[in-house]
């Protein structure tokens, strides 16, 4: 991990009137924010893995998730409580 990119959006800030508007979300491990974080990730280890959802509340239009296939069961079906689609 990059240091300086980890620093970056640890201390990013989303105004809430800016989350609201988020409506899907893309666990694809071929976005460019993975390789700004780390450019040499090989899409194998766990680094970016999700293993808490503690953050949603701040998604409250959040709609759908894309690759959720990388989320754990339980983490699937916390989503699918909320009506919120899962794209495998």
């Amino acid at each position: 991990m990059v240091p300086e990119a980890r620093a970056y959006f640890e201390s990013l800030e989303l105004p809430a009137d800016l989350l609201a508007g988020v409506e899907q979300l893309n666990f694809d491990g071929g976005c460019q924010v993975y390789f700004e974080c780390c450019p040499h990730w090989d899409g194998e280890s766990d680094q970016f893995d999700v293993h808490s959802l503690d953050d949603l509340r701040h998604l409250p239009g959040l709609k759908r998730v894309i690759c959720a296939d990388l989320l754990e069961p339980h983490l699937q079906d916390v989503l699918r409580s909320r009506g919120i689609e899962l794209v495998f």
